[in-house]
């Protein structure tokens, strides 16, 4: 297809051929939100300056070089593909000079998935496709300035264009925010609520199935406490104290409560660790995938102490008297 710019030869598949062969001809219409219909780049000055606004160094490059931005994600998908891209400058053509996975907003703000960096020299002689504005604010954002803006572009256009027309999303397909426009210190907790919110359900159904199970093997290893006072009684008059028993008391209850956690942690830790992975791919984190099982698995195994000393006390007490000091 014809490209608005002058500098760019390479057509949207030649870099996420890799990705999805099957959907070449879904990437390359016009109205898939995907992608922009044109290839999008960034003067080196600019881009800088962006890095600098997030804490990154600088990246440096000589004429008639490019660098590529790219998510990490794509980059593990794709792997190198330098060598497949092909770009003609207005002064000959450019060599490829490097690549950078860090997180950039790259989900239709600075590209969608991928971003081509070129000289400002370079980047003079291409028409501009659309703006953006970027301002790193030295105090806390007013709390409804995000509601303002969206007020103020509601109307707005871009060069002629409609401001959706522009609007690109990317090929991410979990734990995305897209709109026109972004505030962080507004969308840090809207997003923090709505996390908190799915992740206090999804705790609650796990603590009440849990309590039912445990309160089922807790009421069943209570019952059968009567039927072995008669063997414990027959062990101490063999000549075992109370503190032995409580000791087989204390073994028999750990064999019986810790098939059932060995068992369940190894299926949910298998599925979490998993997920975990797969959500630090699709989002760009680098949280420990072990760290989303480790610490709700402290939580319900808490209760699960909690349940077991209940027992194990009136166990003892049910089996060997109801002395307070059966238990030992």
């Amino acid at each position: 297809r014809e490209k608005a710019y002058t500098l760019s030869s390479i057509p949207l598949k030649g870099i996420f051929w890799a990705l999805e062969p099957s959907d070449l001809e879904k990437i390359i219409q016009e109205d898939n939100w995907a992608y922009y219909v044109f290839d999008t780049y960034m003067a080196l000055s600019d881009y800088n300056k962006l890095r600098n606004m997030i804490g990154l160094s600088p990246v440096t490059l000589k004429e008639g070089q490019y660098a590529l931005h790219v998510k990490e994600r794509i980059w593990k998908e794709t792997g190198d593909f330098s060598g497949q891209i092909k770009l003609q400058g207005a002064r000959g053509a450019l060599t490829f000079a490097g690549m950078y996975t860090e997180p950039f907003s790259q989900d239709g703000a600075n590209g969608a998935d991928y971003l081509i960096i070129v000289p400002d020299a370079e980047a003079a002689e291409m028409t501009p496709y659309y703006r953006l504005l970027a301002a790193d604010l030295k105090a806390a954002a007013p709390g409804d300035l995000l509601e303002k803006l969206d007020a103020l572009s509601a109307e707005g256009s871009s060069d002629g264009h409609a401001v959706d027309d522009l609007m690109a999303a990317g090929t991410d397909n979990i734990v995305v925010y897209v709109c026109k426009n972004l505030v962080r210190d507004n969308l840090i907790p809207e997003v923090k609520f709505l996390l908190s919110s799915l992740i206090f359900a999804l705790v609650y159904m796990g603590l009440v199935y849990v309590c039912v199970a445990l309160t089922v093997l807790s009421v069943q290893q209570l019952s059968d406490s009567a039927k072995y006072r008669f063997r414990y009684q027959v062990l101490h008059q063999l000549g075992l104290s109370r503190k032995e028993i409580s000791g087989i008391i204390l073994k028999q209850l750990v064999s019986y409560y810790l098939c059932p956690i060995l068992f369940a942690a190894g299926i949910s830790g298998t599925i979490s660790v998993y997920l975990g992975l797969k959500f630090n791919f699709y989002t760009g984190t680098h949280t420990a995938a072990a760290g989303y099982f480790g610490i709700s698995f402290l939580l319900f195994l808490g209760i699960y102490g909690i349940y077991f000393t209940a027992t194990y006390i009136g166990f003892c007490r049910n089996a060997l008297g109801e002395s307070r000091q059966a238990c030992r």
